[in-house]
């Protein structure tokens, strides 16, 4: 809000035909700053009488929390419906000596946790959190001393985990890193006024000082998200009892998760194109209940950088996943797509920007017949996205064991690999697009709590505290042998669709 006011309020500089300098100066009146404050005070108010009418209190083995005046509500959750305690910390609520503590049970009913401390001081923190580690974790026995065995998992020097950080590249990143590339190489080309000569220091042109500028960028946004990794997990402790995880993480931003291995439902693991070309093959270790979070946790992560050496002994730990599971989320075993499906990966984006190219290029046509060409713009994409699902098909694999885990796959840069429990699987779809029944390929989509589902679409849900489904691990294209040998190895043949089960 300041850098939008900043903005508005700031001198607009415009170069008019004859070649004049015209300078308009935004006064800020009294008008202005009476609906400033009137806005802010709205704002506070709503707030304040929100904290105002929040309660809780803990009776019967549940937590109670109630709130609101106009529209009151009451929720009640059980000690045994919770599987993850979250508690964090920023540094301005360690100043004002208070904790975030987050509450999620195995509801997947609406964006927000179950229940949600903002800021509970940590007195109180203190006392409800060891409460519940006491009657979950170690079942209401408090004499005893409460400890965590540390899992054996790689410890990471601080060599390693700037390397790790390096080569933790996310396509989430990337776009940050192109937009903000294209938004200031745009800032340089649009019409200014040149007060300087034609070169600029160290002998560049405007051109190449621009470029330079940019790769300036990106380099500093590739060094803070390195930075951002590292202080984020140079503090770092996994350990378990009995059936419940502990997790601590971060030195600015401190976190400290209880997770209740029993409900984990999806384990993955995703490498860069970098973290695939070194040797040591060090991944992001992630999972996700099946619940989301306000905003989703989507990097819920259980190791910055496990090595495949050490993975099949860390799953087993966590989540008693077999050895053969473990290597196929190496890479190791996991079946290939046939052939046959190439042809649909490679044509998939295409054969729609060509459809809507051709639908621009009708509209164009009847409004605007001398801007026809524009049209054919989009056509440029169709190459980059054709190779992209030439490398997409490639990666693409399943692995279904022995019965317990269905692996996916997938990527054609980032490659992700997602295990799932069958036995926890919600729901099973297949599916046939227009341009799939030519080639009689479907596409495949289950119902598993991993972190994929931390998409925009995620956290504009999480905004708008509506009803959320499960996150989704999706294969784009099947033919009907692929798909007849994932559902008979998963139990899923009665969820075919009707021509393949008639066969």
């Amino acid at each position: 809000m300041v850098i939008l006011i900043v903005d508005y309020y700031s001198d607009s500089v415009s170069v008019q035909d004859d070649g004049g300098v015209l300078v308009q100066r935004d006064e800020f009146t009294w008008v202005d700053l009476s609906i400033l404050l009137i806005g802010i005070g709205t704002v506070a108010t709503f707030l304040l009488v929100r904290w105002w009418s929040f309660r809780w209190w803990i009776e019967d083995d549940a937590i109670w929390t109630s709130g609101g005046i106009f529209n009151e509500w009451r929720r009640r959750v059980t000690f045994g419906q919770i599987v993850t305690i979250d508690r964090s910390s920023t540094l301005v609520r360690r100043i004002c000596g208070v904790s975030r503590i987050a509450i999620e049970t195995t509801a997947v009913d609406q964006a927000a946790p179950d229940v949600l401390f903002g800021y509970l001081s940590n007195k109180n923190a203190n006392l409800l959190e060891n409460l519940l580690i006491t009657k979950l974790v170690f079942d209401g026995k408090d004499n005893e001393p409460r400890r965590f065995d540390p899992l054996s998992v790689d410890q990471l020097g601080w060599w390693d985990l700037i390397l790790a950080g390096a080569t933790t590249l996310q396509i989430a990143r990337a776009l940050v890193v192109l937009y903000a590339a294209s938004q200031f190489f745009q800032e340089q080309t649009s019409p200014s006024i040149v007060i300087g000569s034609e070169s600029t220091a160290f002998g560049l042109s405007p051109a190449q000082f621009a470029i330079v500028q940019i790769l300036g960028i990106i380099v500093a946004l590739w060094l803070i998200s390195t930075l951002y990794f590292v202080v984020s997990f140079a503090r770092f402790r996994l350990g378990k009892h009995e059936g419940w995880l502990i997790l601590e993480t971060g030195v600015i931003r401190r976190s400290r998760r209880l997770i209740k291995a029993g409900a984990i439902q999806g384990l993955e693991i995703s490498r860069s194109p970098l973290q695939r070309y070194f040797r040591d093959k060090r991944a992001m270790l992630r999972m996700r209940l099946p619940a989301y979070g306000s905003p989703p946790i989507y990097a819920m992560v259980l190791h910055p950088a496990v090595t495949d050496a050490t993975l099949p002994s860390l799953m087993s730990q966590i989540a008693g996943m077999d050895l053969a599971t473990s290597e196929a989320m190496c890479g190791k075993g996991v079946h290939p797509l046939a052939a046959g499906c190439r042809n649909a990966y490679i044509t998939y984006w295409p054969m729609r920007i060509a459809a809507g190219s051709g639908v621009l290029l009708a509209s164009l046509l009847t409004l605007q017949p001398q801007m026809w060409w524009w049209a054919l713009l989009p056509l440029i994409l169709a190459v980059p996205f054709a190779i992209s699902g030439w490398l997409a098909w490639r990666s693409v694999g399943w692995y279904a064991g022995n019965g317990e885990w269905l692996l996916v796959q997938r990527g054609a840069f980032t490659l992700t690999s997602t295990a799932a429990r069958i036995d926890q699987i919600q729901y099973v779809s297949w599916s046939q697009g227009v341009f799939s029944r030519a080639n009689e390929t479907f596409s495949l989509a289950i119902s598993v709590a991993t972190s994929g589902g931390a998409s925009l679409l995620s956290q504009i849900l999480a905004v708008l505290h509506r009803p959320v489904d499960p996150s989704l691990v999706r294969i784009r294209a099947l033919d009907a042998t692929d798909a007849e040998q994932i559902a008979i190895s998963s139990g899923f043949e009665r969820s075919l669709p009707p021509q393949l089960i008639s066969e």
